[in-house]
């Protein structure tokens, strides 16, 4: 099965749709490239979500015209003096360390972080999960 590769940015004065697959020599090789003027977005925020949707679409519809191919995944990126990450770290207690960690115990330890730092951030994405079998 190929690997398509897509990544849209939704920049200030355009936003850009690329789709791309690895070639025989590990390079990505673009297969479609597409570009709206950026509509909706001043200084990085989004100001008007209409406008900025439209430019998305139109960006994506060349890509895809060119490469032949539909997008159903992508990443995004988008910059401004807005967007902030920040790092903590956590734990969770199991009765069972040496049970096998399932999703709920991923999802706990995720609302637990999610809560402690929702008033900082509008968003949170869990960059590292580490299990070690450390006590605390």
């Amino acid at each position: 099965m190929e690997k398509i590769a897509v990544g849209i940015d939704i920049g200030t004065t355009k936003i850009v749709a690329i789709i791309g697959r690895e070639n025989e020599h590990k390079k990505i090789e673009v297969l479609g490239i597409g570009k709206a003027k950026s509509l909706g977005v001043n200084r990085g925020v989004v100001a008007n979500i209409t406008q900025t949707i439209e430019s998305i679409e139109a960006a994506v519809q060349e890509a895809e015209q060119l490469s032949g191919l539909k997008i159903r995944d992508c990443v995004v990126g988008i910059a401004g003096q807005h967007i902030r990450s920040t790092q903590h770290s956590d734990y969770i207690n199991r009765e069972d360390s040496e049970s096998i960690i399932e999703d709920a115990d991923i999802d706990r330890i995720i609302g637990n972080v999610h809560n402690l730092v929702m008033m900082l951030i509008s968003s949170l994405l869990p960059l590292v999960i580490l299990v070690t079998n450390q006590k605390h």
